[in-house]
C-alpha cells in the first residue's frame, strides 16, 4: 500500500513521507521562532512575548499546513496512470478536510486540536493554507466531491492516523495548547514565517526524502533545520563582521564623506532613515556602514537592496 507522499521527484520516483515533509517544515518554523529577530517581531506583533504554549500551538499549525495532502485527489499526482480520473489541489484539499472532520479525525487527536484552537481555528487555518502567498480561494464544491475518493491500495484515513500519531508523539498534548489571539499583524508574520519555512523545508538537498515513516524522524528534522538555516545565513552574529562597525571596515578612503558620516550619526532605534544625495555622494556605502552598526547593535540580521528600477538592477546585476 502505497504512503502518502508529501515531496516527491518525478525523475527517480522517489518520495518522501508526507509527515516527514510536516515536520521539516514544523522543524524550519520551531529554528526560526528561536531567534532574537522572529521573537522581537512576533512580541511587537502581538503587543506581548508569546507564551510557551502559544509557541508550540503555532508549530503544530505550521506542521498541519500541508494535511490536504492526504486527499486521494491530490496523492494522485504521484502516480501518473490515475492522473486522467482528476487531482485537486492540496490547498483546496485541506478545506475540504477541515469542512469534513468528525471524532475519528487525525486518529482520534482532533478533540484536543479544537481545545488548542479554541474559537480561532477558522482565521488560523486560513493563515496556514495560505502559505503559497496568497488567500484561499472558496472551495468548488461541485469539484470537492471526489477529493477523497479512494483509489486501489491507498487509504487516506488510514494515512491521517499516522499523522495524528506523529502530532501524538512529537509535540506536547495539544489540549494544554492554545493558539494566540488573531491579531491581523500577527497573522501577516506568521504566514510569512511559515512561507519561508515552507521553501527551507522543502530543499531536498538539505532534507533527504524518507518514504517510509520514521516515527523518531522529528529530532532528525530539527537538527537538520538547524544546520540548513545556519548555512543560508540566518544564523548570523556579530561574529560575521570581521571588525568593529567603523567606517575603516567598509572602505579604505581615510574619512566618510559628509552624507556618509551623517548616517553614522543616526540613533540605531530609528525605524525609517532616508539618505537623499547627489549621484556620487556615497550612499551606497552610507547603507553599508548603517547596516553593520545596526548588525552589531544586534538589531538586523540581514541587509537587502530594493532596487526601484528594472535599468537600475540590471547594471547592478551586470
Amino acid at each position: 500500500m502505497p504512503s502518502a507522499w508529501g515531496k516527491i521527484d518525478r525523475d527517480s520516483g522517489i518520495s518522501h513521507h508526507l509527515c516527514h515533509h510536516c515536520a521539516d517544515v514544523a522543524a524550519v518554523f520551531t529554528i526560526l521562532l528561536q531567534r532574537i529577530h522572529p521573537q522581537r517581531a512576533l512580541t511587537k506583533a502581538l503587543g506581548r512575548p508569546l507564551h510557551s504554549t502559544e509557541i508550540d500551538a503555532l508549530i503544530v499549525m505550521a506542521f498541519l499546513h500541508d494535511v490536504g495532502k492526504l486527499a486521494p485527489g491530490f496523492q494522485r499526482k504521484g502516480w501518473p496512470d490515475l492522473l486522467k480520473t482528476g487531482t485537486h489541489g492540496h490547498l483546496e484539499a485541506g478545506q475540504i478536510w477541515l469542512n469534513a472532520l468528525d471524532d475519528s479525525s487525525l486518529g482520534g487527536q482532533i478533540n484536543a486540536l479544537a481545545t488548542m484552537c479554541g474559537d480561532q481555528a477558522e482565521p488560523w487555518f486560513d493563515v496556514i493554507f495560505a502559505h503559497h502567498g496568497r488567500p484561499l480561494k472558496p472551495v468548488d464544491e461541485a469539484r470537492a466531491k471526489g477529493c477523497f475518493r479512494n483509489f486501489d491500495g491507498y487509504d487516506w484515513q488510514a494515512e491521517e492516523r499516522i499523522l495524528g500519531k506523529a502530532i501524538a508523539k512529537w509535540f506536547p498534548p495539544l489540549e494544554t495548547l492554545r493558539l494566540p489571539p488573531p491579531k491581523p499583524q500577527l497573522m501577516h508574520l506568521v504566514a510569512g514565517l511559515l512561507a519561508l519555512s515552507d521553501w527551507l523545508g522543502s530543499d531536498q538537498q538539505a532534507f533527504h526524502f524518507v518514504s517510509n515513516f520514521d516515527p523518531n524522524y522529528w529530532q532528525r528534522a530539527i537538527v537538520t533545520a538547524q544546520t540548513h538555516l545556519d548555512s543560508v545565513g540566518l544564523g548570523l552574529t556579530t561574529d560575521a563582521l570581521a571588525g568593529s562597525p567603523e567606517w575603516a571596515l567598509i572602505s579604505d578612503y581615510p574619512a566618510p564623506r559628509p552624507a556618509q558620516e551623517a548616517i553614522s550619526k543616526i540613533d540605531l532605534d530609528a525605524q525609517l532613515v532616508i539618505l537623499e544625495a547627489e549621484t556620487g555622494a556615497g550612499k551606497t556605502e552610507a547603507a553599508l556602514w548603517h547596516f553593520i552598526r545596526q548588525l552589531s547593535a544586534g538589531n538586523v540580521e540581514a541587509l537587502y537592496f530594493a532596487v526601484p528600477t528594472r535599468a537600475a538592477a540590471r547594471q547592478l546585476n551586470a
